[in-house]
């Protein structure tokens, strides 16, 4: 059933008035064809609530910026009668924001990026107040390049700084703005002249650029730079045992390194970002180092892989006719054409420990080992990529020393112990030279070369002394018997 012609009187104002269909009242003859039509809505604004609206703007009469951050303060008294500015209310960020507060003075806040601004404003008893915040402002966009036509730098770090004068009338440098690790950054900085920064590795590029209210500038600062990947091995295809060492010392420079790390995985090349130029670079594994030049251009990837021509010794101490490692030895080597005793460097000398580990370069060494008063020396040739193992023999023995009672064969507790060699100088006459001293301890095992010694031991509750003779490989388990004193003596000993 179709509705009359005075049903269409009332339902046609009333779709018109929602807004959803535009229609004529319909004649006579084409009502049959008469179809209701769809227009879109006109823009409905929301009512803000509040009587203080701010809007934010880089210049007067600009387009809202958004990223604002507004708070609202007022200057109230402290219980100690001191003018306080008090947060009434905050928003953002945005481009704008109402705040509904009692009528009143306050000062208006505005933040955004490096920009802080303030007003004074005043909201009247009945209405409300529109405020534009103006924040005198621009946009800074940097970029930077490896070089003019080259790749982008991945891993920027950008800084935007400005020229003032300190306290004490000073021309001094003062950091605005940074941020970065990334090919691009921007900012919001106040109208002014300002020294952008942009630093990739150790490439660093400056610029001097002007910001205008209202305006955005873009800039791409060329770093002029490459990027050189470093790799260590003992020969070409190896790779090195420990962490290398490089330093990169630039050509013409006096002498002062550039950059000096420590590469903790020796399996992975090492990256550094450089200016373009000339370098010398210097690999150092332990006892092992090399030096190449490099030539590093902009915008490009340099490689170099540094051969140390170099090998790997173990070395570990035993006892004349054992296998087994000694504990606590001491080893140092040297160059087999060197005159004994001579060092090369700091390093070389490695313990106390049961082995130790040399990188040296290829050729003939003399390596030392030792405990105490013995000491071994044996002849290695070290081959360029080779890892070789060596025992060294000392002419000593071991020696396990305890003190006990002639009533109780259990050791004592809390003994000193001291061992002296017995000698003879050119005359024949015998005199002692003190190896070992050490306690307290119910027994001490110590190595010591072939020889004679004699052992004293004390105790509170005893002390007692024993000669014994030394000889290479052996093993000896020496019980000392404590002469027991009187009370007389262990009276004197208590006073």
């Amino acid at each position: 059933m179709r509705p009359s012609r005075s049903a269409w009187l009332w339902i046609v104002p009333w779709l018109l008035g929602t807004g959803c269909v535009a229609a004529t009242e319909p004649s006579a003859g084409d009502s049959a064809d008469w179809q209701p039509r769809f227009v879109p809505r006109g823009e409905v604004h929301a009512q803000q609530p509040g009587n203080l609206h701010l809007v934010s703007v880089l210049a007067p009469d600009g387009a809202p910026y958004p990223g604002t951050q507004f708070s609202v303060l007022r200057e109230e008294p402290d219980a100690f009668g001191k003018t306080r500015f008090r947060v009434m209310a905050a928003s953002g960020p945005h481009d704008q924001a109402a705040f509904d507060l009692a009528p009143g003075r306050y000062t208006v806040q505005a933040r955004n990026g490096a920009v802080t601004v303030e007003h004074k404003v005043e909201i009247p008893p009945t209405g409300g107040l529109s405020a534009q915040v103006v924040l005198n402002a621009g946009e800074l966009h940097l970029g930077a390049l490896l070089a003019p036509d080259g790749p982008a730098a991945a891993e920027t770090w950008f800084r935007v700084s400005r020229d003032e004068l300190d306290a004490y009338g000073r021309q001094t440098r003062v950091q605005i703005a940074g941020n970065g690790y990334a090919q691009t950054s921007s900012f919001v900085l106040p109208a002014g002249v300002y020294t952008a920064e942009a630093r990739y590795g150790d490439a660093l590029v400056e610029a001097q650029v002007e910001v205008a209210a209202g305006q955005v500038v873009t800039r791409e600062l060329v770093l002029n730079a490459g990027r050189l990947d470093l790799s260590s091995a003992l020969t070409e295809h190896t790779i090195a045992p420990r962490p290398t060492h490089y330093t990169i010392y630039r050509i013409g420079d006096a002498g002062e390194a550039l950059r000096s790390v420590t590469d903790a995985d020796a399996s992975e090349p090492i990256g550094f970002v450089l200016p373009a130029g000339r370098y010398v670079v210097r690999a150092s594994v332990d006892l092992a180092s090399v030096e190449v030049p490099v030539t590093i251009d902009a915008g490009e990837t340099t490689m170099a892989d540094l051969s140390l021509n170099a090998g790997e010794l173990l070395v570990y101490a035993i006892l004349a006719g054992d296998t087994d490692p000694l504990l606590n030895a001491w080893f140092m080597i040297e160059a087999a054409d060197s005159p004994p005793g001579s060092r090369t460097g700091a390093d070389e000398v490695r313990g106390p420990a049961h082995n130790a580990s040399f990188v040296v370069p290829a050729g003939r060494y003399r390596v030392k080992a030792g405990i105490g008063e013995s000491e071994g020396t044996a002849e290695v040739v070290i081959e360029p990529g080779g890892r070789h193992s060596l025992a060294i023999s000392l002419d000593a023995a071991r020696v396990v020393l305890r003190l006990s009672s002639p009533s109780d064969p259990a050791p004592m507790p809390y003994t000193w112990f001291s061992v002296y060699r017995i000698e003879r100088d050119a005359r024949g006459a015998e005199w002692r030279r003190r190896v070992y001293n050490a306690g307290y301890f119910p027994e001490t095992e110590i190595v010591l070369p072939a020889g004679n010694y004699l052992a004293v031991a004390r105790s509170y509750t005893g002390r007692g002394e024993r000669t014994f003779r030394v000889a290479p490989g052996e093993t000896l388990e020496l019980g000392i018997t404590a002469d027991t004193p009187d009370r007389e003596e262990l009276a004197t000993r208590a006073d």
